[in-house]
C-alpha cells in the first residue's frame, strides 16, 4: 500500500477511535466524562523514564509519530495542545463489528504507559501497555499470546522534558476514554515497521466483568438495541466473539 495512503488511512482510523471519544464533558449528565483521559494531564519526566524498546526502533517509532502528527517547528510551553485530525462522521449506524486493515480484537488490561517527547520535539505520543488475555480475528500477521504485553500507541500526553519544562499535545476533554487499570475489548490495527498497534474505532470495557459501552457510538447503539454484546458477562462474550471473528 502507498506510505501516503497508509498515513491517511491511519490518521481517518485514529480520528474515529479518539475523536469519537473526545466530546465536551457535559454530554453525559451522569458525568461519565469528568475523568476520562485524566491521566494523558500527568506529565511524565522522560529523564526518569526507562525504555525497554531498542534505540533503532525507538528512533522508528519516533520518525513514525512526527510523520503522521508532528508540528512544523518544536513544541514549547507549558500547554502547547493542538487539535489535528478533524472528526470523522457519526459511526452509530455502522455495524459494530467492522474491518479494518492489518487488525485483531483483543481482550487486555491497560497495565501502565509511557509518553515520549520525540528527538525533533515534534510530536508527543503514548505507549500503553496492554496485558493480553484473550485474541480474535487476528489479520494483523503479528503472533499474539495470552499474557503477553504489547504497545498501543496513540497521539499525544503530557512530559517534562530534559530541561525541566512540561510540554503537553492532543490533550483535550474527552467523554469516553480508556483508564488505567480496567480491562477491554479492543480493536487494533498493527504497524509492523514500528512493531507496534494504534487504537481502532472500537472499545468496550470489560472491567466490571459486564460488557459496557466505552464509546459515544457505542452506547448509542446499546441504546438503540443495535448492540449484539452490551451487557453480556465475559465467558459469554468470548463466545459471541469466537462465533463471529473466526472467519473474520
Amino acid at each position: 500500500m502507498n506510505l501516503v495512503i497508509r498515513r491517511m488511512l491511519v490518521l481517518a482510523v485514529l480520528s474515529c477511535g479518539l475523536l469519537g471519544a473526545a466530546a465536551l464533558q457535559q454530554r453525559d449528565p451522569q458525568g461519565r466524562g469528568a475523568g476520562a483521559g485524566a491521566w494523558m494531564k500527568v506529565p511524565v519526566d522522560t529523564r526518569a523514564q526507562a525504555d525497554p524498546v531498542a534505540p533503532s526502533a525507538r528512533q522508528q517509532r519516533e520518525s513514525y509519530w512526527d510523520a503522521l502528527i508532528g508540528a512544523p517547528t518544536p513544541l514549547a510551553g507549558e500547554q502547547a495542545t493542538r487539535l489535528v485530525i478533524a472528526p470523522g462522521g457519526n459511526l452509530a449506524d455502522s455495524p459494530e463489528f467492522i474491518r479494518i486493515p492489518d487488525s485483531v480484537w483483543v481482550i487486555g488490561k491497560f497495565e501502565g504507559y509511557r509518553t515520549f517527547l520525540s528527538s525533533s520535539g515534534r510530536s508527543i505520543y503514548t505507549e500503553m501497555n496492554i496485558r493480553v488475555e484473550h485474541v480474535f480475528g487476528n489479520r494483523s500477521g503479528a503472533t499474539l499470546r495470552q499474557n503477553s504485553v504489547i504497545d498501543v500507541g496513540r497521539p499525544g500526553g503530557t512530559v517534562v522534558t530534559a530541561s525541566g519544562k512540561t510540554i503537553s499535545d492532543h490533550v483535550y476533554p474527552r467523554q469516553f476514554d480508556i483508564e488505567p487499570g480496567h480491562t477491554y475489548l479492543l480493536l487494533l490495527q498493527y504497524h509492523r515497521t514500528v512493531d507496534m498497534y494504534t487504537e481502532g474505532p472500537r472499545r468496550w470495557d470489560l472491567t466490571s466483568g459486564v460488557v459496557v459501552p466505552d464509546s459515544d457510538d457505542g452506547r448509542y447503539r446499546a441504546e438503540h438495541g443495535r448492540s449484539e454484546i452490551t451487557g453480556l458477562k465475559i465467558p459469554e462474550l468470548i463466545q459471541v466473539l469466537n462465533r463471529k471473528l473466526s472467519n473474520y
